[in-house]
């Protein structure tokens, strides 16, 4: 857990160096899309590319030597688009399994949609919105299944 959503974001893309490249959902929480532009990319040295993942074969297109993870929302802030998980663990998967899949999954919770059950490696929540339903908690979780991720999840 951390002390907001972004909070947690940030912990996650602190998992990517200098020179790593991230693929990321054009359609993203504006938050997280400022995390990755001002703070990532413009101090960190991380390269980004921003695509529709709704398109076929626009993931394709975007794969890089230097990717590292992939970043999105389904259904998007603030579209509402709807991404295939399972497409796009298959895609990456194939592409290079070693590629972080990443999912903020706000809208529908883990109540209604598991994304670590369907391949994804770390699953990203603001607590303060749909989970706490009050919001009179200022609150964000990060879940993963693989341990690197964990380790450096529990540093952080």
């Amino acid at each position: 857990t951390f002390s907001s959503g972004l909070a947690a974001s940030s912990a996650v893309l602190s998992l990517l160096e200098a020179g790593d490249h991230i693929i990321c959902a054009e359609d993203i929480y504006g938050g997280a899309l400022q995390l990755i532009r001002k703070i990532s990319v413009a101090h960190h040295a991380v390269e980004a590319a921003f695509v529709d993942l709704t398109i076929s074969g626009e993931l394709e297109k975007a794969f890089k030597q230097n990717t590292k993870m992939i970043w999105f929302e389904s259904p998007s802030n603030p579209l509402l688009k709807v991404v295939d998980i399972q497409k796009v663990v298959a895609t990456v998967r194939k592409a290079n399994p070693d590629i972080i899949i990443v999912v903020d999954n706000i809208f529908m919770t883990p109540y209604f949609q598991r994304p670590l059950s369907l391949g994804v490696d770390i699953v990203v929540h603001s607590l303060t919105k749909y989970i706490n339903g009050h919001s009179d908690v200022l609150m964000g979780c990060a879940m993963t299944d693989r341990e690197d991720a964990k380790e450096h999840l529990f540093f952080q």
